[in-house]
């Protein structure tokens, strides 16, 4: 597993997880639930962009969201690796030094998306309609975010 970051110290964290997940608009349905997912079985507060409100400053509230968070996970689909905010959110994570966990519909769309994700821990989302498929992909998605933030 590689997963760049990880700059938190290891000891027990005294708030939850910030998750910044990037998507396209076409994902927004998997979106939600893969936020639910989170939220409902780990310690974390998840960003989408649909926590933007029309009124403010979108760029400013994404780039301090991004800033300010523990894990960048990126949800790649074949909509997705065509977004230039995916590219751009995915690329300001990067230069920030941010764990990235991408998701993905198939292993292969890792080798479509412009940036080179393939040396990171990459879950496929194929078995998330099941609750079987969820609940093994929250587990293994909440420990691989427990295992970034250990120094």
């Amino acid at each position: 597993m590689k997963i760049r970051g990880g700059k938190v110290s290891a000891h027990r964290r005294k708030r939850p997880f910030k998750i910044f997940l990037s998507h396209a608009p076409a994902d927004t349905v998997l979106a939600r639930k893969i936020r639910s997912l989170l939220v409902r079985h780990s310690s974390s507060s998840v960003f989408t962009n649909e926590d933007l409100s029309a009124g403010e400053n979108w760029q400013s509230k994404l780039q301090k969201e991004l800033e300010t968070a523990d894990v960048f996970v990126a949800l790649l689909t074949p909509e997705s690796v065509g977004s230039s905010w995916v590219l751009q959110e995915t690329g300001a994570a990067w230069a920030l030094d941010k764990p990235i966990i991408p998701l993905v519909t198939r292993l292969d769309i890792l080798d479509r998306f412009p940036i080179q994700l393939r040396g990171y821990n990459a879950f496929e989302l194929a078995d998330l309609d099941t609750p079987a498929g969820s609940e093994q992909f929250a587990a293994a998605l909440e420990h691989t975010l427990a295992a970034s933030h250990v120094v």
